[in-house]
């Protein structure tokens, strides 16, 4: 339901970058606490009689206040929905710790982070255990073989540990440059590799042009351990030359096959899984839920500020990917996007939206 005042031609810059960044976590059915606010702005937070006044102007209008939480104008329910789902996340933490601690055993593993809906707080109870993993250089699919035997494990015990993205150290910045990967790399939560972590977020500066205001918050690297045990380090000394260079490069070759025979049924095409597993990094194929969320979210907008046109800030936000000169890398955000995570989404989110 579309508030009637103030009509969207009367608002600030300020209030318009309120409204933005609460219609995005709208499409997650997630309240935002003022910090949490603040935080995810796509513009430098205003001085605080700025904000207050701005914040304080949409109030019973544009967004509505329930008990600490900001969500918009008559989306109040989404509160109850919030507490639901932090109390239902507690356990996969502890299974995201468990999966960081083998992890660490693992030769040239450099980082491992917690991503996705149970980084941002907004994990259900059967939801996946979404990793994001960095290994040393030339060794991401010896890390790769590792992982996945150590995923089977943990789906023995119901526990669906799901490492989205895979990155070497001399290939850390994330792709495509948009508000919806500004949020994941912004909300990466590291469990080991605290200088890892801080490397990776030096290699992704574009994100502050996004979230300005997450530019210093680099704390969260402090809970990250550094401790490698003995055994591993040993063993990436045996790997560390020619040896492992090519071990490296023949899993990589050995595992192709075994993706294209598993995304076929799904209607993957070859442009999609050229680019989610390369040498150098293994991301979510065909941008996961980046293109959903991207149309989700210029809907909301046109629909509340009645065109999405008066929003000078949306391509900003999801600006157009350029084309590549290569064929094979070229992966389209329209049609030719496979339809599984538009599915995943419309069934996670999408049903109080339609």
């Amino acid at each position: 339901m579309r508030p009637r005042e103030p009509s969207p031609s009367e608002l600030t810059p300020p209030q318009r970058a309120i409204v933005l960044t609460l219609l995005y976590s709208d499409l997650f059915d997630y309240p935002l606490t003022e910090e949490e606010l603040r935080r995810y702005l796509p513009v430098r937070c205003p001085e605080p009689e700025v904000w207050a006044a701005a914040l304080e102007a949409l109030l019973g209008h544009w967004v509505s206040r329930t008990d600490g939480y900001f969500s918009l104008a008559g989306r109040e329910p989404i509160v109850e929905r919030r507490r639901e789902r932090q109390s239902q996340g507690s356990r996969l933490w502890g299974w995201a710790t468990r999966y960081a601690t083998w992890m660490a055993w693992v030769p040239f593993v450099r980082m491992v982070g917690v991503c996705g809906s149970l980084a941002a707080g907004n994990a259900t109870a059967n939801a996946d255990v979404d990793m994001f993993l960095v290994t040393a250089p030339r060794r991401l699919w010896t890390v790769q073989v590792w992982a996945m035997t150590l995923r089977r494990l943990a789906s023995c015990v119901g526990v669906r540990v799901c490492p989205n993205y895979f990155l070497t150290l001399d290939s850390l910045e994330v792709e495509p440059h948009t508000l919806y990967t500004a949020r994941e790399v912004a909300q990466v939560v590291p469990l080991r590799g605290a200088e890892t972590y801080t490397r990776f977020r030096a290699a992704n500066p574009w994100v502050y042009g996004l979230l300005p205001n997450v530019e210093h918050d680099t704390d969260r690297a402090q809970a990250a351990t550094e401790s490698r045990p003995g055994a591993t380090r040993g063993i990436e000394w045996v790997l560390a030359g020619r040896v492992g260079d090519w071990l490296d490069r023949a899993l990589y070759q050995m595992l192709l096959p075994y993706y294209r025979r598993r995304r076929a049924p799904e209607g993957w095409r070859r442009a999609h899984l050229v680019r989610a597993y390369r040498p150098d990094r293994q991301t979510v194929v065909g941008g996961g839920y980046g293109p959903a969320v991207e149309r989700a979210f210029r809907q909301r907008v046109a629909d509340w500020f009645g065109s999405a046109a008066c929003v000078p800030e949306l391509d900003q936000l999801f600006p157009a990917v350029p084309a590549s000169p290569d064929p094979r890398a070229v992966v389209s955000d329209g049609d030719d996007t496979p339809g599984l995570y538009r599915q995943l989404f419309a069934e996670r989110y999408g049903r109080d939206h339609d």
